[in-house]
Protein backbone atom coordinates (compact mmCIF):
# COMPACT_ATOMS: atom_id res chain seq x y z
CA UNK A 1 0.00 0.00 0.00
CA UNK A 2 1.20 3.10 -1.05
CA UNK A 3 -0.39 5.30 1.71
CA UNK A 4 1.83 4.14 4.91
CA UNK A 5 4.67 5.05 2.99
CA UNK A 6 3.52 8.53 2.06
CA UNK A 7 1.74 9.31 5.75
CA UNK A 8 5.45 8.27 7.06
CA UNK A 9 7.30 10.67 4.45
CA UNK A 10 4.78 13.85 5.42
CA UNK A 11 5.30 13.10 9.40
CA UNK A 12 8.90 13.53 8.94
CA UNK A 13 8.60 16.69 6.68
CA UNK A 14 6.29 18.16 9.22
CA UNK A 15 8.15 17.57 12.15
CA UNK A 16 11.50 18.86 10.58
CA UNK A 17 10.13 22.13 9.86
CA UNK A 18 11.26 24.81 12.14
CA UNK A 19 9.27 26.13 15.48
CA UNK A 20 6.68 28.45 14.00
CA UNK A 21 7.54 32.25 15.08
CA UNK A 22 4.84 33.77 17.43
CA UNK A 23 3.35 37.20 16.85
CA UNK A 24 5.66 40.53 17.60
CA UNK A 25 2.16 41.32 20.07
CA UNK A 26 2.89 37.46 21.50
CA UNK A 27 6.70 37.88 21.92
CA UNK A 28 6.06 41.22 23.55
CA UNK A 29 4.57 39.84 26.07
CA UNK A 30 7.98 38.64 27.42
CA UNK A 31 8.73 42.18 27.99
CA UNK A 32 5.35 43.76 29.18
CA UNK A 33 4.21 41.21 31.43
CA UNK A 34 7.18 41.69 33.99
CA UNK A 35 6.33 45.07 34.45
CA UNK A 36 2.62 45.06 34.38
CA UNK A 37 1.84 45.89 30.91
CA UNK A 38 2.69 49.50 31.50
CA UNK A 39 1.72 52.67 28.91
CA UNK A 40 2.79 51.24 25.63
CA UNK A 41 2.03 47.64 26.05
CA UNK A 42 -1.51 47.73 25.06
CA UNK A 43 -0.72 45.39 22.06
CA UNK A 44 1.13 42.71 24.64
CA UNK A 45 -1.57 42.76 26.84
CA UNK A 46 -4.39 41.96 24.21
CA UNK A 47 -2.17 39.35 23.10
CA UNK A 48 -1.91 37.63 26.87
CA UNK A 49 -5.82 38.36 27.16
CA UNK A 50 -6.58 36.56 24.08
CA UNK A 51 -3.97 33.86 24.69
CA UNK A 52 -5.58 33.20 28.16
CA UNK A 53 -9.41 33.09 26.60
CA UNK A 54 -7.85 30.26 24.25
CA UNK A 55 -6.16 27.97 27.22
CA UNK A 56 -3.16 28.78 25.76
CA UNK A 57 -0.13 29.54 28.41
CA UNK A 58 -0.12 32.89 29.08
CA UNK A 59 3.34 33.45 27.61
CA UNK A 60 4.89 31.96 24.08
CA UNK A 61 7.49 29.81 24.09
CA UNK A 62 10.67 32.13 24.35
CA UNK A 63 12.50 30.14 21.56
CA UNK A 64 9.53 30.84 18.97
CA UNK A 65 10.44 34.38 19.80
CA UNK A 66 14.11 34.69 19.13
CA UNK A 67 15.46 35.60 15.44
CA UNK A 68 17.10 32.82 13.88
CA UNK A 69 18.95 34.59 11.36
CA UNK A 70 21.33 36.59 13.95
CA UNK A 71 24.53 35.13 14.43
CA UNK A 72 25.88 35.09 17.58
CA UNK A 73 29.89 35.44 18.16
CA UNK A 74 31.15 32.28 19.93
CA UNK A 75 31.26 33.02 23.38
CA UNK A 76 28.79 35.92 23.46
CA UNK A 77 26.67 34.97 27.01
CA UNK A 78 23.14 34.45 26.16
CA UNK A 79 20.39 34.56 28.68
CA UNK A 80 17.71 32.20 29.17
CA UNK A 81 14.37 33.44 29.68
CA UNK A 82 11.46 31.19 31.30
CA UNK A 83 8.38 31.65 33.39
CA UNK A 84 5.93 29.51 35.44
CA UNK A 85 2.34 29.97 36.62
CA UNK A 86 -0.58 28.31 38.46
CA UNK A 87 -3.76 29.39 40.93
CA UNK A 88 -3.58 30.80 43.95
CA UNK A 89 -5.68 31.13 46.69
CA UNK A 90 -6.98 35.05 47.90
CA UNK A 91 -7.53 35.22 51.62
CA UNK A 92 -9.25 38.89 51.76
CA UNK A 93 -8.93 42.41 50.31
CA UNK A 94 -8.15 45.39 51.85
CA UNK A 95 -8.24 49.16 50.67
CA UNK A 96 -4.80 50.07 49.52
CA UNK A 97 -3.09 53.27 47.90
CA UNK A 98 -2.55 52.01 44.37
CA UNK A 99 -0.76 55.48 42.98
CA UNK A 100 0.80 57.69 44.86
CA UNK A 101 2.03 61.63 43.63
CA UNK A 102 4.52 64.22 45.01
CA UNK A 103 3.70 67.50 45.65
CA UNK A 104 6.01 70.51 45.53
CA UNK A 105 8.10 69.91 49.41
CA UNK A 106 8.68 66.27 47.62
CA UNK A 107 6.50 64.40 49.68
CA UNK A 108 4.52 61.36 48.76
CA UNK A 109 0.64 61.56 49.18
CA UNK A 110 -1.62 58.54 47.50
CA UNK A 111 -4.19 59.81 44.88
CA UNK A 112 -5.68 56.48 44.10
CA UNK A 113 -6.90 53.29 46.39
CA UNK A 114 -8.06 50.64 45.26
CA UNK A 115 -9.17 46.95 46.74
CA UNK A 116 -5.51 44.72 46.44
CA UNK A 117 -5.39 41.29 48.41
CA UNK A 118 -3.94 41.00 51.72
CA UNK A 119 -2.30 37.76 51.35
CA UNK A 120 -2.05 35.54 47.98
CA UNK A 121 -0.90 31.47 48.51
CA UNK A 122 0.18 30.36 45.47
CA UNK A 123 0.20 27.28 43.78
CA UNK A 124 -3.85 26.39 46.08
CA UNK A 125 -6.73 26.88 44.44
CA UNK A 126 -9.57 28.49 46.94
CA UNK A 127 -12.26 25.78 47.25
CA UNK A 128 -15.95 26.76 49.02
CA UNK A 129 -18.07 24.08 50.23
CA UNK A 130 -21.73 24.86 50.14
CA UNK A 131 -24.73 23.14 51.76
CA UNK A 132 -27.63 24.75 51.11
CA UNK A 133 -26.37 28.38 49.91
CA UNK A 134 -24.50 27.69 53.30
CA UNK A 135 -20.57 28.07 53.46
CA UNK A 136 -19.75 24.70 55.34
CA UNK A 137 -15.95 24.79 54.60
CA UNK A 138 -13.27 26.52 52.67
CA UNK A 139 -10.03 25.57 52.09
CA UNK A 140 -7.93 27.56 52.94
CA UNK A 141 -9.79 28.56 55.86
CA UNK A 142 -11.42 31.67 55.12
CA UNK A 143 -10.12 32.27 51.43
CA UNK A 144 -12.36 34.24 49.42
CA UNK A 145 -11.53 33.49 45.70
CA UNK A 146 -8.92 31.84 42.87
CA UNK A 147 -7.00 34.09 40.72
CA UNK A 148 -4.01 33.03 38.37
CA UNK A 149 -0.44 33.88 38.31
CA UNK A 150 2.36 34.45 36.21
CA UNK A 151 6.27 35.11 37.67
CA UNK A 152 9.13 35.47 34.52
CA UNK A 153 12.73 34.46 35.08
CA UNK A 154 16.10 35.38 33.42
CA UNK A 155 18.94 33.34 33.87
CA UNK A 156 17.10 31.45 36.80
CA UNK A 157 16.31 34.74 38.87
CA UNK A 158 12.83 36.15 38.99
CA UNK A 159 12.45 38.84 36.74
CA UNK A 160 9.63 41.81 37.40
CA UNK A 161 7.12 40.94 39.83
CA UNK A 162 4.37 38.14 39.82
CA UNK A 163 1.84 39.21 37.73
CA UNK A 164 -1.90 37.95 38.70
CA UNK A 165 -5.02 38.10 36.60
CA UNK A 166 -8.24 36.00 36.51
Amino acid sequence: MRIVPLLILSSLLVSSLPVKASSDADCSIWLCLPMGFPSGCSEAKSAFKHRIKKLKPPLPNFLSCLATDVQVPAGTPVSTMDAKHGVAAIMSYSKQCTKYEYDNQGQQHCVEYGLLPDRIIKNTPCIIRRVHGEIVQWTPRNCISTTNWVDTYMDGNKYGETFYYR
